[in-house]
This record gives C-alpha cells, sequence and structure tokens, in this order.
C-alpha cells in the first residue's frame, strides 16, 4: 500500500494576503490555497517545507495525518491567553512541544502508533479540533493533560505528586475531546484510571455575575471593545475569547481583606498619636 499523507494549515486570526498566497504557491504547484488555508495531500513524495516554520511565519492551527499512524496537531497562540508555567507541566518529549515564536506560543500535539494502517475520514478533518485552540485560550487545560496521558509510559519513580494538575471538567468531556482522545490514541481505561481523583467541575457564572463585571468595565475598555467590534480590527471570536479569559482571571482572584491592624508612623513605627 502506498504511503499517504494530508498536511493542513489555517489562518485563523489574520487572513492570508495575496503575497503570502504567492509565497506557498512556491512550496507546492498542486496544494488547494486560499486567504484562509493550505490544504495537501501526498500518496508519493512529500511537503517541501517544515511545518513548524509555516505556523511561525504564516498560520494559527495545522493538522498533518498519515496512514502508518503518526498525527499531529500545531495550535499558535499570543503567549499572554496562557498560563506558562502551568501549561509547560504538561510538556514532554513524547506527546507535547511548546515552541516560542516572538510573542506567540505554538503547541505541538503529537501522536504515534504502530498498529495503524488506514487513510483518511472525513469525522477526523480539523474542523473538529479547531475549538481545542479556543479552549487553550480561554483556560482550558485538559487536552493538554489528554495529551500527557498519551505519552504512553510511566517511570517506576514516578511521584504521583510530580504530575500535572487535573484540569477541571475532566469528568465531563465534551464530544471534540473525547474524539480528540482517540486521536491520540489514549485508551479509555487509562483515562478513566486518571481521572478518579478528579475534581467537581466549577460552578458556572451566573448572569448577575456577568453584568455586574461588565458594568464594573472602565468605560476607556468598554469604547475600545465596541469599537475594535464595529470596525472590526479583531474577529468577534476573538473579542470574546479575550472578554471571556478576562472575566475569569477576576473571578479566581481573592477579594482582598481589610486589615485589622492599627496603622503606625512609618518614621518610627510607633502608634501615631490620636487628634484631641
Amino acid at each position: 500500500m502506498s504511503e499517504y499523507q494530508y498536511y493542513y494549515f489555517e489562518a485563523v486570526d489574520t487572513p492570508l494576503t495575496n503575497k503570502q498566497q504567492q509565497e506557498l504557491r512556491k512550496i507546492s504547484t498542486r496544494a488547494d490555497i486560499n486567504s484562509r488555508r493550505f490544504v495537501n495531500e501526498y500518496q508519493w513524495g512529500d511537503l517541501k517545507a517544515d511545518p513548524l516554520n509555516l505556523m511561525k511565519k504564516y498560520f494559527d492551527i495545522h493538522l498533518y495525518y498519515t496512514n502508518w499512524g503518526t498525527r499531529i496537531i500545531m495550535f499558535k497562540i499570543p503567549a499572554n491567553r496562557v498560563d506558562l508555567d502551568l501549561v509547560k507541566q504538561y510538556e514532554n518529549c513524547d506527546t507535547l512541544t511548546i515552541y516560542k515564536n516572538g510573542t506567540d506560543l505554538i503547541f505541538r500535539l503529537t501522536a504515534d502508533t504502530e498498529e495503524c494502517d488506514e487513510w483518511w475520514e472525513e469525522s477526523l478533518e480539523i474542523k473538529k479540533y479547531a475549538s481545542l485552540r479556543d479552549d487553550l485560550m480561554a483556560g482550558d487545560y485538559r487536552c493538554l493533560y489528554i495529551a500527557w496521558l498519551a505519552r504512553g509510559w510511566e517511570d517506576e519513580d514516578d511521584d504521583e505528586s510530580e504530575s500535572p494538575p487535573i484540569p477541571a471538567g475532566m469528568k465531563n468531556l465534551t464530544g471534540t475531546l473525547k474524539s480528540f482522545a482517540e486521536f491520540m490514541y489514549l485508551d479509555i481505561a487509562t483515562l478513566k484510571k486518571a481521572i478518579e481523583n478528579a475534581g467537581d467541575d466549577p460552578r458556572k457564572p451566573t448572569a448577575k455575575e456577568v453584568k455586574d463585571w461588565i458594568t464594573a468595565l472602565l468605560e476607556k475598555d468598554k469604547v475600545k471593545i465596541l469599537s475594535d467590534l464595529l470596525l472590526e480590527k479583531e474577529l468577534p471570536q476573538a473579542i470574546q475569547r479575550d472578554l471571556l479569559s478576562r472575566f475569569l482571571k477576576d473571578q479566581t482572584k481573592a477579594p482582598s481583606k481589610p486589615s485589622t491592624q492599627e496603622k503606625k508612623c512609618p518614621s518610627c513605627q510607633r502608634k501615631p498619636r490620636k487628634k484631641p
């Protein structure tokens, strides 16, 4: 059976210019190229470019699929949209690599198996997994935990306390995340065992909490958000992701407690005298 490879790239946040499309056309004369996508299939030969470099320069999402068992998904995300210290805990040499690219991070999720000999199926197309990029930017790292579980090995000296934190919501996976677990060749038994000690899902915010948070936003922030939306400076979904991320961060901040200690004079550290 001949070898089959499928390459898919998508520019989500910023469309490709005509010049960029011409540059990509030099890489492949057969590829399907437009202002958002670069798609090509190979049964003989290979892509004449490094997918990682294409991601750095042009695209936000990449999927690579072969009929011998190798699967790769890459997401490019602004570094300020994720908790880098936290996501680095899921990185490992087999299934997850995180690359720094200027102000962006590129997440490379890799799956491999020796027991595979299949052709591309429509059910595996990238549209099914594109929402995982939005999840990451909203602080949902369940796909990274799934990738960590799928690394396929455990050290005898592994300490459970050194395992990365189990993200909220692991006991109630979406259809997309369940499909992603299959994409990563993660068996259900391993997944169920790993999430036995997972905590409960976080409480969903009420309409009043959201309304109060919006009301408390600075006037200049509200003007900028609406201006960007009307002038199409950013995609609506990008604005929504940013607002959701800010809301969730503000919700997790512990309210500062008023000090119960008496104030002291800063110069002598004695209690200031009361006025008569």
